[in-house]
């Protein structure tokens, strides 16, 4: 009787030990799925408060960028083209279509449609313009000519599900002003015009566009002649093919009306 009474009192108090363990991973692995839901959370940015944000700062704006995209109905090219015959679905066509219209449309030489350089770059298609579409020294005023190709682009752009970058760009010799403090504030805003007439311009959703600046850091002519500087103040288009996670993420919102 005795040797049991030991036995129990040696018996050990509380939970076994593995529990500890066990509970200590269980909570981390509720921190682990906590911060990857976090990491993976993807946010739109209203690139018309852009100007608001970035007036008075230094900071370059930058987007995000993605990757794929959506489909639909085979459709005739200058169907494509056509402002009033292509303008009725929103992201009904097939992603790898969207560069062959492009291309005829840069090729096209008539009062309709205004040509346009296209380029196949890393991670999406870059759009530029001619002399034509260039600003004037510190203005973000769009020229009639580059109204015209940014609302031909926008029509087209409203069917496919495509991320666009307008990117703005400065001279070397800019000149700083209360409005515009740095050439990134000027860049932005060129942008953010670009972006805002496009918009109203057709059915194109404000979260299908971003709006990036790069200041005068990113010349395609020499800096040391007025033709140089002039083609250096532009505004250019960078086309995202966005994955069909992020996709279906915008559409969601549109559906819920968060435009």
């Amino acid at each position: 009787m005795a040797k049991k009474k030991r036995n129990e009192e040696a018996a050990p108090q509380g939970a076994p030990d593995w529990i500890v363990t066990f509970a200590d991973m269980i909570s981390l692995l509720v921190t682990f799925f906590i911060l990857m839901m976090t990491f993976s959370s993807l946010e739109t940015y209203d690139a018309f408060n852009i100007t608001r944000d970035i007036m008075g700062t230094t900071g370059v704006l930058t987007g995000s960028q993605g990757t794929s995209a959506v489909s639909p109905p085979e459709v005739d090219l200058m169907s494509a083209m056509d402002a009033m015959r292509g303008a009725s679905t929103v992201h009904t066509r097939p992603t790898n279509e969207l560069q062959q219209n492009l291309e005829a449309m840069g090729q096209l030489q008539t009062e309709e449609y205004q040509p346009i350089d296209l380029k196949e770059v890393r991670d999406g298609l870059v759009i530029t313009f001619d002399e034509r579409a260039c600003f004037a020294p510190g203005s973000t005023q769009l020229t009639p000519y580059l109204r015209e190709a940014l609302k031909e682009l926008s029509l087209v752009l409203e069917h496919y599900a495509f991320l666009v970058s307008v990117e703005g760009h400065t001279d070397g010799e800019f000149k700083a002003t209360p409005r515009y403090p740095t050439a990134e504030a000027l860049g932005a805003a060129r942008a953010a015009e670009a972006a805002r007439w496009m918009v109203s311009q057709s059915s194109l959703s404000p979260m299908m566009v971003q709006v990036a600046t790069h200041g005068m850091s990113d010349p395609i002519a020499p800096n040391d002649d007025v033709d140089g500087r002039e083609l250096n103040r532009r505004v250019e288009l960078r086309l995202l093919s966005m994955s069909r996670t992020r996709s279906a993420q915008v559409e969601t919102l549109e559906g819920n009306g968060e435009r």
